[in-house]
């Protein structure tokens, strides 16, 4: 078990799924991918702009408060998404974190190269 992820929809799930149900476009993916891509957007901004503003705790806090919200979105985002394709979010997460493992695994082989 992985991050605690049940086999059982949780609350929130049920929740988006019900609220998806509402949404006139719920099931077209280029719309759901183009406010993905607005969300991812939105979090770089913020986390840029926290950056740039790290002297000033006041908009460094509220940035990096619109950079949550703005990942909170593109996680539900996401998640419908998954349920427009019938794959399974859970599903995935795993597998990504299995890719991370391996990914891992090559940087260990290779050595770790700084960003900054």
């Amino acid at each position: 078990d992985i991050g605690g992820v049940t086999e059982d929809r949780s609350d929130v799930e049920k929740l988006l799924v019900e609220l998806k149900k509402n949404e006139p476009t719920s099931d077209n993916q280029f719309f759901r991918l183009a406010i993905l891509a607005y969300e991812m957007g939105d979090l770089n901004r913020s986390i840029v702009y926290a950056e740039r503003f790290r002297n000033d705790e006041k908009a460094r806090i509220a940035y990096l408060a619109n950079g949550k919200l703005a990942l909170a979105d593109a996680l539900t985002q996401i998640y419908l998404l998954c349920e427009s394709i019938g794959w399974d979010f859970n599903e995935l997460r795993k597998l990504g974190v299995e890719h991370l493992k391996e990914r891992q695994e090559d940087f260990k082989k290779q050595g770790w190269k700084e960003i900054r």
